[in-house]
């Protein structure tokens, strides 16, 4: 008989158990400290969190590489469908699920490489598990990439 895993209550907190992971931290930014977003707005969506930087490109402030990440308790085929959306301004996108829910998202996985968006499960003890990491690739809209860009800059510039 299978023992069936406790889930998070809510998504709020397994976006908190997510983005609180080292582990997960230690994943997504290993080579810099980059801002972190937290549903920002005026988007092709909102995503859960979006992590960039500042590069200076050519005398040019520009974002560095993006990830948006979409967390969901159950529903795998709708996260995966708002994760391929932030592609549009996101050099890598990754759904984020409650391990306790995730088996048929899992089982699923080649949608997952085909639309070159990461799968990634948390469980309520922290406990990270990368099951598909695409390789960042240029963002596919240069129009959504700008409106990021300046979606970024308001955050940071508000007082």
């Amino acid at each position: 008989m299978e023992v069936k895993r406790k889930g998070f209550r809510s998504e709020t907190d397994l976006v908190r158990a997510a983005l609180e992971s080292p582990q997960l931290r230690d994943f997504l930014d290993p080579d810099f400290a980059p801002m972190m977003l937290i549903e920002p707005r005026g988007l092709f969506g909102v995503p859960d969190a979006v992590l960039t930087n500042l590069d200076l490109r050519d005398g040019e402030w520009c974002c560095g590489t993006t990830t948006a990440l979409e967390m969901k308790l159950r529903n795998w085929k709708r996260a995966l469908a708002q994760a391929f959306r932030y592609r549009s301004f996101a050099h890598v996108a990754y759904v984020v699920l409650d391990a306790a829910h995730a088996k048929p998202a899992i089982k699923a996985i080649e949608r997952f490489r085909r639309s070159r968006v990461g799968l990634i499960t948390v469980d309520q003890n922290g406990v990270v598990e990368f099951h598909y990491t695409p390789d960042p690739d240029q963002p596919v809209c240069e129009q959504m990439t700008q409106r990021f860009f300046n979606v970024f800059t308001t955050y940071i510039e508000a007082p």
